[in-house]
């Protein structure tokens, strides 16, 4: 008994040890590793949430519900043109693609706060949007608010929510209902 005691400290704590410690050094690394990684993580979605929040409370400001409101009037109206008040709903939208592009947002979080505005908004300005594209010979216009909506639909799909496009009718049920939410 005592040799087999004898052979394990000198295993352990004898010349023979420096496989044993240098094993024990790489499991506490690993470890670690797998922590800070974790923390990483953490702080990444952190850090993503606060800017979707700050993405929140632009969308809900006075200037963009007013914004929106005459996007909606526009739109109600027939009218072909881009104004500022279109930019202002484009711009977000494509700040928000760009954003989900770059790995800053996961489409889940995106999805669940904004898809309704999304997969909405999108088409009632796509025809502007291709209009000005033509016009201007340039393709690259509001790309990725285009791909974010692709991207919502894709992602409505998957989370068998209705994802079809959307017909007059439901077009015309969401410019009423954003014009009385974002109503004087």
């Amino acid at each position: 008994m005592t040799d087999i005691l004898e052979s394990i400290a000198g295993t352990l704590f004898g010349s023979e040890s420096q496989w044993f410690w240098t094993m024990v050094q790489a499991v506490v690394v690993g470890i670690t590793l797998m922590l800070i990684y974790g923390q990483v993580r953490i702080q990444r979605h952190a850090n993503a949430l606060v800017a979707l929040q700050k993405l929140d409370e632009r969308w809900g400001s006075s200037k963009m519900t007013t914004c929106r409101r005459k996007v909606c009037e526009s739109i109600k109206a027939g009218k072909l043109d881009i104004s500022h008040n279109e930019e202002a709903v484009l711009n977000f939208f494509e700040e928000m693609g760009l954003h989900l592009s770059k790995g800053i947002f996961e489409i889940d979080m995106v999805w669940e706060l904004h898809s309704y505005y999304i997969e909405n908004y999108w088409p009632l300005l796509s025809k502007k949007v291709e209009e000005f594209r033509k016009q201007d010979r340039d393709q690259s216009w509001y790309k990725n608010a285009q791909r974010l909506f692709e991207r919502s639909r894709k992602h409505s799909k998957k989370m068998k929510a209705p994802s079809a496009d959307k017909s007059q009718a439901d077009l015309g049920r969401f410019i009423k209902g954003e014009l009385d939410y974002t109503a004087e």
